[in-house]
């Protein structure tokens, strides 16, 4: 089943249910450095610079080998794409998403019966959650730098 994927840290893994439909897959960090991220400060993310190369601006900073240890495992979290989906399910609907911060606006195929199939889904630009993965995952997120929107379907 075609996917697009999400990395995630042990902690998050091993909260989801064995009950979502997913596949995880080891992360091997190239390079890890100290970067700081201030949450208020989003203009800093915004520069070209930024947006055009993010490799670049990593490659600034030195590797931090203690930082391997202190992280941890994490996990590409394979979710499948809504859009190859639609031929298990007969009673798909067309959802529109737009996030006005973002200025990206998607339309979805996707039905009850498939949400209830697959809790974990993702569009590429989105990731789509069922309410129970929702709140299993939500406190896992900084808010500061995520956008969320609840579906009518």
């Amino acid at each position: 089943m075609p996917h697009t994927s999400w990395v995630v840290s042990e902690k998050v893994k091993a909260a989801l249910p064995d009950s979502v439909p997913s596949e995880f897959l080891p992360v091997k960090f190239e390079k890890l450095v100290d970067l700081p991220l201030i949450g208020e400060e989003v203009d800093y993310w915004d520069p070209p610079a930024f947006v055009d190369d993010p490799p670049d601006l990593i490659n600034k900073y030195p590797d931090v080998p203690a930082f391997y240890q202190k992280v941890g495992p994490y996990y590409e979290w394979l979710a499948p794409l809504p859009r190859t989906l639609t031929e298990e399910f007969q009673d798909i609907n067309h959802v529109d998403i737009l996030i006005d911060d973002m200025n990206h606006e998607e339309d979805i195929p996707i039905s009850h019966n498939m949400i209830e199939t697959y809790p974990a889904m993702t569009t590429g630009r989105f990731m789509l959650f069922a309410p129970a993965v929702f709140e299993i995952i939500s406190p896992f997120l900084d808010w500061t730098y995520f956008v969320k929107t609840e579906l009518e379907i």
